[in-house]
Parts: structure tokens; sequence; C-alpha cells
């Protein structure tokens, strides 16, 4: 692993023992670090949670624009709706690739907020907490937004069929 085990610590914050465990693996087993439950359960909430909101905003783009061709292709196509078990099909794929790659994703942005740091010639303890750690309000404000977007679509379906 690239970054020494005390700056990865302070990088991490809470659950450090689990996430340096998984990354050890780096070096021994070709970057197959095991399936993340959480990434698969609550994947945009975890990213936030764990600061990775490049990492969250480019999923969630991919998600949107998966989302819009299905509608284009619906709208265009006239194919019919997608059945919920296709759906339902989809979203297991989308949240068993974040289980798969979740861990190695935070790896690599942790990775890079280190190399940022070092290049900055800051590496106190103080900073790197800074620069890592988890966010909780990140995540309510995400769960604020998914609100926000549900009442809009239920909104917009409701006023589509009066």
């Amino acid at each position: 692993m690239e970054i020494p085990e005390d700056a990865a610590r302070h990088l991490v914050g809470p659950a450090a023992d689990h996430y340096l465990a998984q990354w050890s693996r780096l070096d021994t087993r070709r970057g197959v670090l095991g399936f993340s439950w959480v990434g698969f359960l609550f994947g945009p909430y975890w990213m936030l949670y764990r600061r990775m909101y490049r990492t969250c905003g480019l999923w969630m783009g991919a998600v949107l624009l998966w989302g819009v061709a299905e509608a284009l292709a619906v709208a265009l196509l006239h194919l019919p709706q997608p059945s919920v078990l296709f759906d339902g099909a989809v979203d297991a794929g989308i949240g068993a690739t974040c289980g798969v790659f979740g861990s190695y994703w935070y790896y690599l942005e942790t990775r890079r907020r280190y190399r940022r740091l070092m290049m900055a010639g800051t590496r106190t303890p103080d900073a790197l907490a800074r620069a890592g750690g988890v966010s909780r309000s990140a995540v309510w404000i995400g769960v604020l937004i998914t609100v926000v977007l549900a009442l809009l679509y239920v909104i917009g379906t409701a006023a589509s069929h009066a």
C-alpha cells in the first residue's frame, strides 16, 4: 500500500482498521478487495459519508444518464415501459458494481488526498484528518436532495396523469 499506515488512519477516520485490512490486500491480490455491503446497500450515501464527492457525482451522473437513455428509448423507439423486474435487475447491478469496486475507489480517493497533502508539504495529523474523515452532513444533504427529487417526480407524474 502506497500510503503509510499512520497517515491512512488519520485520512480514513472511523473504521480505519477495516479499510487498512482491505487495502493491504492490494499488494498481494492484484486489487481484489472483496465485496462492500455498505457500498452495495447505500452506494452514493456511503460515498458522501466517506467524502468521495467526485466519485459520487460521477456515479449519480452515470445513473442519470442511464435513466435518460432508457426514457429516450421508450419515447423515441415506442418501446414498452421496462418491467419492474428489469428495473430491479438494473438497480441490483448498479449496487453490485459499487459493492465490488467501492473499497478500491475509496483507496484511490484516499491516495489522491495523501499525494495532494505531500505536494503541499502538510502531513500533520490534523491536516490529514481535515483532508479525510467522514461527513454526516453530506449524507443528510444527499438524503434531502433525494427526497426533493422524489417529490418532484411524484408531482410531475400526478400532473401528467391529470
